[in-house]
């Protein structure tokens, strides 16, 4: 019999079926439950997450999200159910008021405790939410945010047309991200710079004459 591995993410596209790719669609039994809209406010998606059933005939059971693995870890915690939670994508991309509550924080580190491994995509918020939440670092794996690559000739040159060339320094994302700071960093320097980031993260910045800002590519 295979296993069942249920897989909760904000992705609103119902027909979303990350990781269940190639020869892991045979091999295991996957349900899918996508919640849609990840810009909903932060309790809102705890709550959700809460709100899903982990019935105990799931052998697996791996959150795509901060606040949903809360969530997800929170109804195990009161209600029990699933043996093995995974997390992917632990990454807390907005600031939240009741995390900053030291009782909040204790209680949170308590129900953390429940979930079994946290995929972060850096060494550093290995060892900031292993201090933050009181968890082993071992329980955090550091895994690079999947991308595809760059697709490269037989002679070794891009496929399609980058529009940089030569060395340049590259700054990618839009939360918690300070670009006020890095422009006003690099206006001076001689080194060229590429922004990859959504307009309204830039809004109201001078943008330096070395910076490349490139947007709306996904």
């Amino acid at each position: 019999m295979k296993k069942k591995i249920l897989v909760v993410t904000p992705i609103e596209d119902q027909n979303f079926t990350w990781v269940a790719e190639g020869e892991l669609r045979e091999r295991y039994d996957w349900i899918f439950i996508n919640l849609g809209d990840m810009n909903r406010r932060s309790w809102r998606i705890v709550f959700d997450g809460f709100m899903v059933r982990q019935k105990k005939e799931y052998d697996l059971v791996i959150s795509m999200d901060y606040y949903l693995t809360i969530g997800l870890a929170l109804r195990k915690f009161f209600f029990g159910g699933i043996k093995n939670h995974f997390s992917y994508g632990f990454n807390r991309s907005r600031d939240s008021f009741f995390e900053r509550q030291r009782l909040v924080r204790v209680f949170l580190s308590r129900v953390l405790r429940g979930c079994d491994c946290f995929v972060v995509h850096s060494i550093a918020e290995a060892k900031i939410f292993s201090g933050y939440f009181n968890l082993p670092e071992d329980r955090f794996l550091f895994r690079h945010w999947g991308a595809d690559l760059p697709v490269y000739t037989e002679e070794g040159r891009l496929r399609e047309k980058f529009p940089i060339t030569g060395d340049f320094v590259c700054a990618i994302g839009r939360n918690n991200r300070d670009y006020e700071l890095l422009f006003r960093a690099v206006k001076d320097l001689d080194v060229s710079v590429v922004v990859v980031a959504p307009d309204y993260a830039l809004a109201g910045l001078n943008v330096p004459c070395n910076v490349k800002v490139l947007s709306g590519l996904t």
